[in-house]
């Protein structure tokens, strides 16, 4: 397992969506990636991000910290979206980089339950 830091630095082939079909290209990109998304995201993960207006997909292959870096490469840090594509048993699932916890979610839902049943009751 490999501990990832704030210094760390991801490699990902960049990928053309095409008629809503992701396809690779031989383009690499170098990026950094916050604290709430570094943590996720692994090898083989997609993830989507915007540069300068654009939408844009990455294919993870390699993770360095910065010191493992040998290569003169530009690295920039992208705008993520909410959510990217962990790499599952067969494909890929949609995940979330925040998780709320079970119990979190059930307050939530009775708290909003119980305004709604109040303005009902009105």
């Amino acid at each position: 397992m490999r501990l990832i830091n704030k210094n760390t630095i991801f490699e990902g082939l960049f990928l053309e969506l095409k008629d809503k079909t992701l396809h690779k290209t031989k383009q690499r990109i170098y990026f950094k990636a916050p604290e709430t998304v570094f943590k996720k995201i692994g090898i083989g993960d997609i993830i989507p991000f915007s540069i300068e207006g654009k939408n844009c997909h990455a294919l993870i292959i390699q993770v360095y910290k910065s010191t493992q870096l040998e290569k003169e490469v530009s690295i920039f840090e992208p705008k993520f979206k909410p959510f990217f594509l962990k790499k599952a048993t067969k494909g890929f699932k949609k995940t979330d980089y925040i998780t709320i916890p079970e119990e979190e979610i059930i307050v939530t839902f009775e708290k909003n339950k119980k305004q709604i049943v109040n303005i009902l009751l009105q």
